[in-house]
């Protein structure tokens, strides 16, 4: 839903939701009208973490949870040394997720009358490789002590080298709901870790090749007639944005990559609006 809230803060534009409905043929998610009288579509696709990821962050859940509960002066945070993650390095975590946690409830009843205020220390966890390391800190003004703090720490990234795979098969999955004759917007939201706006580029990029390379069969086993189908579905796409909660160097959130070849382009004052849309939550 935050696509439509952002939306919906530009007083220019007002949204609807399946003005098509949701019959045999999937239709956009939503229709936007630009001051009354220009109407263009949405369509969303949520880019999610790797699934090695969403396990590191499950296991690292039940870690801070089970810790907090501990009464006590001390905060503490994990750092994986091992900084690219594996399914090798998940596993062993999972497997041994109960000695973890037996471990930083030893170390933290040790270290509440041995840690001085304003202090910290690493110790590294037992049968890991020294790939996770526990410090414990004691703030000098730390004023609830019913609870051990958590202060986050350094998470692996589980790159695939195939992150552009998922940006190219939302493509190809949303075509259909393009509506002819219209301006149609296909937008990629992710909050992975992996993910990254340069994917979108790698992506068009990847089927602009497949294309050269005359691979028909590659876009019959995407549902599509041949190359010629498939260039067809294209002329009504008149852009995507790949939006990512993960800003970096000052750059916007929202990468929009307009298609030259579409029959509807995307107005300026929109495109203008769908590269800067920001949210302001309260």
């Amino acid at each position: 839903m935050e696509i439509p809230y952002l939306l919906l803060l530009d007083n220019r534009l007002s949204v609807e939701y399946e003005k098509f409905g949701t019959g045999k043929r999937r239709s956009p998610d939503f229709t936007v009208t630009f001051e009354d009288s220009f109407e263009f579509n949405i369509e969303v696709k949520r880019i999610r973490e790797h699934i090695f990821g969403q396990r590191y962050a499950e296991w690292l859940k039940n870690i801070v949870d089970k810790i907090r509960k501990i009464p006590s002066s001390l905060g503490f945070s994990l750092d994986m040394v091992a900084a690219d993650g594996t399914e090798e390095l998940v596993s062993t975590l999972e497997k041994e997720q109960s000695e973890i946690i037996q471990f930083i409830k030893r170390t933290i009843t040790a270290g509440e009358s041995k840690i001085q205020r304003g202090c910290s220390v690493d110790y590294e966890v037992p049968n890991l490789d020294r790939r996770l390391i526990v410090t414990l800190s004691k703030p000098p003004r730390k004023t609830n002590s019913k609870k051990t703090s958590y202060y986050g720490g350094i998470e692996p990234i589980f790159y695939t080298q195939k992150e552009h795979f998922k940006i190219g098969d939302s493509i190809f999955e949303k075509l259909a709901q393009m509506i002819p004759g219209m301006v149609n917007v296909v937008v990629c939201t992710s909050n992975s870790s992996t993910h990254e706006r340069e994917d979108l580029y790698d992506a068009i990029g990847s089927i602009n090749a497949l294309i050269s390379k005359n691979d028909e069969e590659f876009f019959i086993q995407k549902g599509f007639n041949g190359i010629q189908d498939f260039l067809s579905y294209t002329k009504n796409l008149s852009g995507i944005i790949f939006r990512s909660t993960w800003s970096d160097q000052g750059r916007a959130l929202n990468l929009l990559w307009c298609n030259k070849q579409a029959e509807n382009q995307i107005p300026e004052p929109i495109r203008k609006y769908l590269s800067e849309m920001t949210a302001v939550y309260p």
